[in-house]
């Protein structure tokens, strides 16, 4: 880390080093062999704008904006305000136009979705667009015929759009894990709280984004897999349950610490990192390889390392940011009251009989008098200031304290928790004692 910091030369600790596939790489690889096919006279595209690889990658993204209008629709409710829902007009209004446009350039590559389009059920007599089925060749299927080829583009791209899906899940798991320990430590008061809170809902959308898009690309991985003949891609590619999605420290529902595992998301690395070239280069056809879809435990633990290091890389610099954050609202403090001085300082010199200019007694004691007080406006501001900060350093030393030891938190965390007990005890033990007895009048008694 260190070595980077000084000469960024070096290799940049902050990026994995097992790579994995990512759509933009396989995007360009598709130009380059097209580019390749076009210098020996081979063109396989229809359209002078839109190749085969350039129209199945508008469908994945056509899919990413029908799920991500989906969540913004869903967000909506009764009493959403008219700039809300202007927003989602307007994008469903673009989405139905590139719709539109997608269909007509469909229809060039795959004559026969028109008779699928056709034969489709319609749920709804107007779907909104992102319950429109886009009939790419993983829908498609066994159902009418295509060129074979545009399942093959399809399939390289799902492969790495679900990789890609899941490098951004774990990252942000890891960052919500992060929010939330600086949540519970250090995060004090409501405002800040709040803060803390739209953070992690953030954080929370963009789990819940990559979560959705792995989900997708897997159904489209298997449908293309049992349409091209690829074996063990279930193997390669496992279910995302919800009580998978959690970070490297989060145990699952119902275990205790002692029996706590890693999701298979951390666990699971596919050694086809190791052949991710020649398999996107399409010198593997057919059968997938076995050394390709099966992890051997080296490997794994290879994934897992690194991808700890780079965790902890980047939590090192939060934390370096965060001590600087803090230096620099301290020394912002200082100044405000330096500032303040120096500005009462400078009010009575104004004030000073010598740097006045009228000659006139009575002008000169109202400018005096005027002086006097901004400057003791400065000097009451100056003092509040520093009776309302006068415990912060020692909330700074205490903190840096902590960071430097940690079980000084833990103690810290230990106390509080023994005063809540008590707390909470006595409440319980004061609200259990017996009522003491109403005592009874004479008059009672002799009634009796």
């Amino acid at each position: 880390m260190v070595a980077w910091e000084l000469d960024q030369t070096q290799p940049n600790p902050y990026e994995l080093a097992v790579k994995t596939p990512t759509q933009a790489a396989v995007r360009r690889q598709l130009a380059e062999e097209e580019g390749k096919a076009l210098k020996v006279g081979v063109d396989a595209s229809l359209s002078d704008e839109v190749s085969p690889c350039s129209l199945i990658a508008m469908g994945i993204d056509l899919e990413g904006e029908q799920r991500s209008l989906k969540t913004l629709t869903g967000s909506l409710w009764d009493h959403s305000q008219d700039r809300q829902i202007t927003r989602v007009a307007l994008r469903s209004n673009a989405l139905t136009r590139k719709l539109e446009e997608w269909f007509s350039l469909l229809q060039l590559y795959i004559p026969t979705s028109l008779l699928l389009r056709k034969r489709e059920p319609q749920k709804k007599e107007n779907p909104k667009p992102f319950e429109v089925k886009l009939w790419l060749p993983s829908q498609i299927g066994q159902q009418v015929s295509f060129d074979i080829s545009l399942a093959e583009i399809e399939y390289k791209l799902r492969n790495a759009q679900a990789h890609e899906a899941l490098g951004v899940l774990r990252r942000n798991l890891q960052v919500r894990a992060t929010l939330y320990d600086v949540k519970d430590r250090w995060l004090r008061g409501q405002g800040a709280n709040t803060r803390a809170l739209n953070a992690i809902a953030t954080v929370q959308a963009r789990i819940a984004a990559a979560r959705d898009e792995y989900r997708q690309a897997r159904i489209s991985l298997l449908a293309l897999a049992d349409l091209l003949g690829y074996d063990k891609v279930d193997q390669e590619f496992l279910p995302l349950e919800d009580k998978d999605i959690r970070s490297m420290t989060e145990a699952e529902h119902g275990q205790g610490e002692t029996r706590r595992t890693l999701s298979w998301i951390w666990r699971r690395v596919n050694a086809a990192d190791a052949v991710t070239s020649i398999l996107l280069a399409g010198l593997v056809h057919g059968q997938v390889p076995e050394f390709v879809t099966d992890a051997t435990e080296e490997e794994t633990q290879v994934f897992v390392t690194e991808t700890i290091r780079v965790e902890w890389g980047k939590s090192r610099a939060r934390a370096q940011r965060y001590q600087e954050e803090i230096q620099l609202v301290e020394e912002e403090m200082n100044r405000t009251l330096r500032f303040f001085v120096w500005k009462a300082a400078d009010w009575r010199k104004k004030g000073d009989p010598a740097s006045m200019r009228s000659s006139s007694a009575e002008h000169h004691e109202g400018l005096r008098a005027y002086a006097e007080r901004q400057a003791a406006l400065c000097q009451l501001l100056h003092d509040a200031f520093q009776r309302q900060w006068k415990g912060v350093p020692s909330l700074i030393g205490s903190a840096n304290d902590e960071m430097r030891r940690p079980d000084l938190f833990y103690q810290r965390k230990q106390q509080e928790y023994e005063r809540r007990k008590k707390k909470v005890t006595k409440i319980f033990t004061t609200s259990s004692m017996p009522s003491p007895p109403v005592p009874t009048s004479s008059n009672d008694h002799s009634a009796t």
